[in-house]
C-alpha cells in the first residue's frame, strides 16, 4: 500500500502533457495492465505476446498514457473490422457505451429486485468477459455477493 500511495503523491507532482495528462512512465506491472484492459476493451480479446510488448514499450519510452493507446487501436484494421470506423474524437462516447450498457443492466436488476449487490471483483470480471464477447452478462442475483 504504501509503494501505491508513494506513486499516487509523486504522479500528483509531475510534469503534465500538453493535454493535461501526467507525464510519467507507467511502472512494468501497470503498463502490462493497460495495455492487457486496452486490448480487451477494443479488440475483445487478450493481446499476444508480441503485441503486449510492443505496446508496453511504446508507452514507457513515449510515456503516452491508456486513453492515446485505445484511440491508436481504434484505427486498426481489427478493430475497424469488428466495429466499424469510429471516430477516435468520439473515444469516450464510444467506450462509455460498451460499459454502461452492461452496468445500467445489473445496477437496474438489483435495485429493482432489492437484491444485494454483487461481490465487486467478480461483478468486474463478467464485465470484462461480456467485452470479451465471450457471453452475455449474468445477472445479479447469479454472481456471489460480497
Amino acid at each position: 500500500m504504501k509503494n501505491s500511495l508513494d506513486r499516487v503523491l509523486r504522479n500528483n507532482r509531475s510534469p503534465v502533457d500538453p493535454l493535461g495528462y501526467r507525464d510519467a512512465a507507467y511502472p512494468e506491472e501497470e503498463a502490462r495492465a493497460v495495455v492487457r484492459l486496452a486490448f480487451v476493451e477494443m479488440m475483445g480479446r487478450d493481446p499476444e505476446l508480441d503485441e503486449s510488448e510492443h505496446w508496453i514499450g511504446w508507452l514507457r519510452e513515449t510515456r503516452s498514457n491508456g486513453d492515446t493507446l485505445r484511440r491508436c487501436l481504434m484505427t486498426t484494421s481489427e478493430f475497424i473490422g469488428r466495429h466499424g470506423y469510429v471516430n477516435p474524437l468520439h473515444f469516450h462516447t464510444w467506450r462509455n457505451s460498451r460499459w454502461l450498457k452492461n452496468i445500467l443492466a445489473t445496477c437496474s436488476e438489483a435495485q429493482s429486485q432489492g437484491i444485494d449487490w454483487p461481490n465487486a471483483r467478480q461483478w468486474n470480471e463478467e464485465l470484462i468477459r461480456a467485452l470479451k464477447n465471450e457471453h452475455d452478462v449474468q445477472t445479479v442475483a447469479e454472481l456471489p455477493n460480497q
